[in-house]
């Protein structure tokens, strides 16, 4: 009878080691999957648009500066941008800047009354068309 109880005593410890083991690895794992999720490494974006072109369009930036539109002059336009990228290679515009505001909407901040940069319009250039 003791040998019985001894045994149950040893399987059930294992058992609840290996049970917590097992636990504890998958919530390592998903921990590291919402990190991987959270951060978002924006990269820095330059305008290529004209002054007919709106600053708001993710297909007029570059990863890589327009030497026809240096970020100097008047302080007009977007030069660069801190954005993280979407999937088809541009600045996600709808992707969070800060707080709640997306990127898109620190850039009409930007521009609401006299030009100035945030953490999202890191420079302004003069228009260029």
């Amino acid at each position: 009878m003791k040998t019985f109880s001894l045994k149950s005593i040893y399987t059930a410890s294992i058992l609840s080691i290996c049970l917590l083991a097992t636990v504890l690895i998958l919530n390592a794992f998903t921990k590291e999957k919402a990190l991987e999720t959270n951060n978002v490494i924006p990269s820095i974006w330059y305008f290529h648009g004209n002054s007919t072109d709106s600053r708001l369009d993710s297909t007029k930036y570059s990863l890589s500066p327009d030497p026809n539109k240096p970020c100097e002059g008047q302080e007009e336009e977007v030069c660069t941008l801190s954005a993280p990228a979407n999937g088809a290679g541009y600045p996600d515009m709808s992707a969070i800047a800060t707080g709640t505001s997306k990127v898109k909407e620190r850039i009409n901040d930007a521009f609401a009354s006299t030009p100035s940069t945030n953490e999202t319009v890191t420079a302004l250039r003069e228009k260029v068309d």
